[in-house]
């Protein structure tokens, strides 16, 4: 047998772990929430060791920030949320894992880890280097000029050139063409479009394009420095590693908490960093503090008071002086994306500084609670 093949079995035998674990509540005897999250721990430890290597760096560092402490259910509540969200990029992997060919197929670079992410520099651009790859990538998993041309052409809202028969050179030149010419937030419209046509093809087949195509991407957009990502088949904002680790730990807290008015608005807080062509990022810290808000409302019972008026009434929720801090950062946010001032407009950096601000207090507000 060979050491693909059997890493295929073990990870699907992990997978199936996952899947059918048995939990407890947090009513519970100690003793077995202390087994429930020492057992969970240890299956989350096996998928880091194991199936790290075989992901994007995007699902990676997802799955590596993946914690569960012992005696806290919560945090294993929060993990499950977490690695049942990977899964399915963790059975794609295993599609793609030659069972013959040498481990992953990866270059040099990829098996001896000497790529690394760049710093983010690229948001509202799309360079050539990225609309050529992006082609070359649908090429390489058989997607030839005339498959791509009217997916191209549908999202650019212009008809095919009917006097293009051949192949090559003609339709690769239209497409390709096409694909340089358009508007930089286009050239992610088509990203989308060209996914969501491998997965309508996946699942009339059986193939593994869209994952494959996804992987390459992120990839690519981690590498070049570019501040977007394909999740789930849509582009959406991407971060430093810091603030996507704190906004997923958060998400999950939220969705394991069962606070999905909370969740919705740092869903959203992301979707308007993410709106293309300009982000709306007064939109995005509204939503950021919305979530903190709902939080504290539903700590504290006081279902009208704004965060600011919370705090003050309720002291004990945070240790001082950061409840001061955060009275603070309540007065900033509410300047910059309730009450805008003429000439003064928030910037990403300090949107994104607030959105991660309000995602790390809402997971440890919700773990105290715990």
């Amino acid at each position: 047998m060979g050491a693909n093949q059997k890493k295929k079995e073990i990870v699907t035998g992990l997978i199936e772990s996952a899947r059918g674990f048995r939990f407890c509540g947090p009513s519970d005897d100690p003793d077995e929430q202390t087994a429930v999250t020492e057992g969970y721990r240890y299956l989350v430890i096996q998928f880091k060791r194991l199936v790290g290597p075989l992901l994007s760096q995007t699902a990676a560092a997802h799955l590596g920030a993946i914690d569960v402490e012992v005696n806290n259910i919560y945090s294993a509540y929060e993990a499950r949320a977490e690695l049942d969200a990977l899964l399915p990029d963790i059975e794609a992997a295993l599609e793609m894992l030659d069972d013959d060919a040498m481990p992953l197929e990866q270059p040099f670079s990829k098996r001896y880890r000497y790529s690394a992410a760049k710093e983010i520099t690229i948001r509202e651009d799309a360079p050539e280097s990225l609309r050529y790859f992006t082609l070359q990538t649908a090429k390489d998993l058989g997607w030839g000029p005339s498959s791509l041309r009217p997916i191209v052409c549908r999202v650019l809202r212009v008809p095919p050139d009917q006097s293009n028969w051949s192949e090559y050179p003609n339709i690769d030149y239209e497409v390709t063409g096409l694909m340089s010419g358009c508007a930089w937030f286009k050239v992610y419209d088509i990203i989308e479009a060209l996914y969501g046509q491998m997965a309508k093809n996946d699942r009339e087949r059986g193939g593994t394009d869209a994952p494959q195509f996804a992987k390459a991407l992120n990839e690519f957009l981690v590498e070049e420095g570019v501040g977007w990502q394909l999740v789930d088949g849509h582009i959406v904002t991407r971060g430093a590693e810091g603030f996507e680790s704190v906004v997923t730990k958060a998400t999950a807290a939220l969705k394991a908490s069962e606070r999905p008015t909370a969740a919705k608005h740092l869903h959203e807080a992301l979707q308007d960093l993410s709106r293309r062509p300009e982000a709306d990022l007064p939109g995005a810290v509204y939503h950021a503090m919305g979530s903190l808000e709902c939080i504290v409302r539903d700590l504290t019972g006081d279902s009208r008071a704004t965060l600011g008026e919370a705090l003050k009434r309720h002291p004990g929720l945070l240790p001082k002086p950061l409840d001061t801090a955060l009275s603070q950062i309540w007065g900033y946010a509410s300047n910059e994306a309730r009450h805008v001032q003429e000439g003064r407009e928030t910037n990403r950096e300090e949107a994104e500084l607030l959105v991660g601000l309000a995602a790390a207090l809402a997971t440890y507000l919700t773990r105290k609670q715990s």
